[in-house]
């Protein structure tokens, strides 16, 4: 299985089979009360199951390809238990009509927000805890590389993305011009690859979640001290560190990593965020190719305006614009 078909996307539809799947994955439970959508992509789809567990708890239902299911599951059965960080409880996988779901606990906490002291340094703390705890232990066997050629994959992939759009004749003009800049960005990090991907390769290895952003980071508050829960590890791999650092606290990052890592100073984590952010930027553009194929383009292009501005900034810092 592939992307999934816009029939299996579609909102209700999609709802009901992540209910009639979790029904038969566990059949001796109650049936959930309610089933809502909560996001889609081309490749995967994650609804809410209202009222699914025996104490009343929502649950998760993820449907993806077969590989990225089983990648994720591995995480979550084998991995993450031997890790000191606090991610959803795996309740199990099944196959359907409509492909493979995974199922998880609903986490019901505040939405991350990279803005707010406190919950950067909840951040820097919990990727420090992930990256030293599994470099020191050597978890990196049978894991998926996410080192300097699979981000030469996204780089290679985000261009493409943009090509798309380029060559597309329902992009508006003004969008070609955010266009053409935004290639000429991604051309001058593909000219700087050598520097840059030896930098990636000097630094740090571990397992990196890979997509840690806003969106799959939720802070819980128990006993009136908060607590950051990681989602969403379809991405997560063996890689440079430097993948989860771009919206985290460098400070309690390297805090917690300095018995590991004492050659880590603040400038060095400092470039390693701004890597983190690029990374980031590289990654979300080539997710937005199939938008840019379309008939209709405005809801990407928008996203890509948004994108600029954070790689403009990322390689100002760098020195590599003015």
């Amino acid at each position: 299985m592939g992307h999934l078909s816009s029939r299996t996307r579609g909102g209700r539809n999609v709802a009901l089979a992540a209910a009639a799947a979790w029904s038969q994955r566990h059949p001796g439970l109650p049936k959930p009360t309610a089933s809502h959508l909560l996001k889609t992509h081309p490749n995967s789809t994650v609804c809410k199951l209202d009222g699914a567990r025996p104490d009343g708890s929502a649950v998760v239902a993820k449907l993806a390809p077969q590989a990225a299911i089983a990648s994720e599951r591995w995480f979550y059965s084998h991995i993450l238990p031997d890790l000191p960080v606090e991610t959803p409880e795996c309740l199990g996988v099944t196959t359907s009509e409509h492909g493979f779901w995974l199922f998880l606990s609903y986490v019901d906490g505040l939405p991350y927000d990279s803005s707010r002291t406190e919950h950067r340094r909840l951040a820097g703390r919990y990727a420090g805890l992930l990256h030293a705890t599994s470099s020191r232990h050597g978890l990196d066997k049978g894991l998926a590389r996410r080192g300097t050629a699979f981000v030469k994959e996204q780089l290679d992939g985000a261009l493409a993305a943009v090509h798309c759009g380029r060559t597309n004749e329902a992009v508006a003009k003004g969008d070609q011009a955010m266009l053409r800049e935004f290639q000429s960005r991604l051309d001058l990090l593909e000219a700087r690859w050598s520097q840059f991907g030896e930098f990636l390769d000097s630094m740090p290895h571990a397992i990196v979640h890979g997509d840690f952003v806003s969106k799959n980071l939720r802070v819980l508050e128990t006993g009136g001290e908060e607590e950051l829960v990681v989602m969403d590890w379809e991405m997560a791999g063996w890689g440079p560190v430097a993948m989860d650092l771009g919206w985290v606290d460098v400070e309690a990052y390297r805090s917690t990593i300095a018995s590991t890592w004492p050659g880590l100073d603040a400038g060095t984590l400092t470039d390693l965020s701004n890597c983190g952010r690029l990374l980031r930027v590289v990654t979300a553009v080539q997710w937005e190719a199939a938008g840019l194929r379309a008939s209709h383009v405005e809801r990407s292009t928008q996203r890509l305006r948004a994108y600029l501005e954070q790689l403009d900034s990322v390689l100002a810092a760098a020195h590599w614009i003015e």
